[in-house]
């Protein structure tokens, strides 16, 4: 062996770090018991190829983890009596890190016994979570239900205000829920907010005679007809003189959602404001294509 050209360090340390390291001594370790002079990328390049068992490096991280000894040993004795690693944690009574206690505990095997009792408390532990995950999930809905009220309110307010945008609202909500008859045409909703919508745009936007409207009732047996045919005469501002004979569905076992108040048929007396609403809706739509098929 000899000393190389340049080098600050006799050769005998550089052999002595060697020896430590295959003992199973940390960097540090090392450097401290050579006296502290050998730079770490020194120390490195002296011992990289020199590897280090498991054994060895779990010690290393015992003899460096900020716990004392006695706390890894009293965690090896709860592990051995089949606890948890949060019932070890509990126990010892502070914060011990997952990754600690693995390295700590990963060579003890439990009984069949033990490992039935950690899987019945793991099930028992997710089944105590699933409310709360609920709530988070519910708020988190919440906050992208908010998000897009916020997106959407300018637009909205302003949509609004402007004429053109609500006589094609009107014009959309025929196409989809509007129907045509002999001499008028008829829209039907079981949603009150979404009735009230709609008289709303025939009456700002087009000239009304109220007198030709007419409104009739979709109901299942054993529903108040007189209190429904008053709950919608309000929704729409329809007198109940111009209300018919509500449709009344006589099957048992029919079900709907609770505050169901049956479906209200609008009816306005009127070929022109429904040609100018099936024209619009149909103009736009083809509008629409037109330009998608040049696009092809």
């Amino acid at each position: 062996m000899f000393h190389r050209r340049g080098s600050p360090h006799p050769p005998e340390l550089r052999e002595r770090a060697r020896e430590l390291r295959r003992a199973g001594l940390s960097y540090s370790e090392i450097i401290q018991t050579l006296g502290g002079d050998v730079p770490i990328a020194t120390l490195q390049s002296w011992v990289s190829d020199i590897p280090l068992t498991r054994a060895q490096q779990q010690e290393i991280g015992i003899r460096h983890a900020p716990h004392p000894p006695e706390t890894r040993e009293r965690a090896r004795e709860l592990r051995l009596a089949g606890l948890t690693y949060p019932e070890i944690v509990a126990e010892l009574g502070h914060d011990v890190a997952q990754g600690t206690l693995s390295s700590w505990l990963s060579d003890i095997e439990l009984t069949t016994e033990q490992k039935a009792r950690i899987k019945q408390l793991e099930l028992e532990g997710s089944a105590k979570g699933r409310p709360s995950g609920a709530e988070w999930n519910r708020e988190q809905k919440q906050k992208r239900l908010q998000i897009a009220t916020d997106e959407a309110q300018p637009h909205a307010k302003r949509l609004a205000q402007d004429r053109e945008a609500l006589q094609l609202m009107a014009a959309a909500l025929y196409i989809g829920e509007g129907r045509k008859g002999e001499g008028q045409f008829s829209f039907c909703n079981s949603d009150a907010t979404v009735i009230r919508t709609w008289m709303a745009l025939l009456r700002k936007n087009f000239e009304i005679d109220e007198s030709k409207f007419a409104c009739s009732l979709c109901i299942s047996e054993g529903m108040d007809d007189n209190f429904l045919k008053e709950y919608w005469s309000r929704v729409t501002g329809i007198s109940l003189g111009q209300f018919n004979k509500s449709s009344v569905d006589k099957r048992p076992d029919k079900k709907h959602r609770d505050g169901y108040k049956g479906v209200c048929v609008v009816h306005y007396y009127s070929v022109a404001v429904r040609r100018y609403l099936d024209a619009l809706a149909q103009g736009v739509m083809r509008e629409i294509l037109d330009d998608d098929l040049h696009k092809i």
